[in-house]
């Protein structure tokens, strides 16, 4: 599973959102630029496709990215996510249905519209099920337009460990963005989870311990095993449920010792495993 990244490389908060906000009044929306030394590119946030495109000259372009499956978001939950990206400079060739891959470069920051500067203008909103998903603008009780269902981005971005944050304030409020190790760190303790893949049970937290038989799990482990070959490697089945009884954390990786071995959660970006 994937995070939802913070599409940039680097994070210089141009302005918040609410009341103080200047042109993000009633939405949820975050201004963000290469000011401070950063960069203008834009990447994708997770895996997923283009669902629609706004390209007009005489107004901000804007384009709406939604997620083929759910993502880990800052709120430790994982939830299909739209992103709506408003005034890039270069979007006139995308189409509807464009598929992408998270970290595939998309465009650069804009000033299309009535922008002062280039820079892009970011909203998210977060779904439990996939046909409940949105698209498109709404007006709202200020006049101003933006993204249906819109939710704070600060609680569900996520920012990738090697992301240089030059500056997250705007008008005294810090618009903090968590990374993905405090993610990680909250979200994983002991208790039940499920395997979302075919998970791999080892005799250690690590890959560089080996990898059991399937003889060597316990019963229970035994039925849940990919295979019945008492001689085979041992994996557990993707939908296991299984008890987490530690927990290791050792940088961008997660392992839990479970009856019959040590299972990997997350591996980097991937997340093997979730808890239920």
């Amino acid at each position: 599973m994937e995070f939802l990244l913070f599409p940039k490389k680097t994070y210089y908060l141009t302005q918040g959102y609410g009341p103080i906000s200047y042109s993000h009044q009633g939405r949820y929306a975050l201004d963000v630029s290469a000011a401070g030394g950063g960069s203008r590119a834009v990447y994708a946030p997770f895996t997923g496709y283009v669902a629609q495109v706004y390209v007009n000259p005489l107004d901000a372009y804007t384009i709406w990215l939604v997620s083929d499956e759910k993502v880990l978001c800052a709120d430790n939950k994982p939830h299909y996510v739209v992103m709506q990206i408003g005034h890039p400079s270069e979007i006139a060739d995308f189409k509807v249905g464009d598929k992408f891959k998270q970290g595939q470069f998309l465009m650069n920051d804009g000033k299309t519209g009535q922008a002062t500067g280039e820079h892009i203008d970011l909203e998210i909103a977060v779904y439990d099920r996939k046909e409940d998903i949105r698209v498109g603008f709404y007006q709202n009780s200020y006049g101003v337009y933006g993204l249906i269902n819109a939710v704070a981005p600060t609680k569900y971005l996520v920012l990738a460990n090697d992301t240089k944050v030059l500056n997250d304030v705007y008008d005294g409020i810090t618009y903090a963005i968590k990374t993905e190790s405090e993610v990680i760190n909250l979200e994983y303790n002991t208790g039940v989870y499920r395997t979302l893949d075919n998970i791999r049970v080892r005799t250690g937290p690590g890959i560089n311990y080996p990898q059991k038989r399937v003889e060597c799990l316990t019963k229970d482990g035994q039925k849940n095993a990919t295979s019945t070959n008492p001689l085979a490697p041992a994996f557990y089945k993707t939908g296991t449920l299984f008890d987490a009884l530690e927990i290791y954390i050792m940088n961008d990786e997660v392992w839990a010792r479970t009856y019959s071995g040590y299972v990997n959660i997350i591996y980097k970006n991937e997340v093997n495993c979730e808890k239920i």
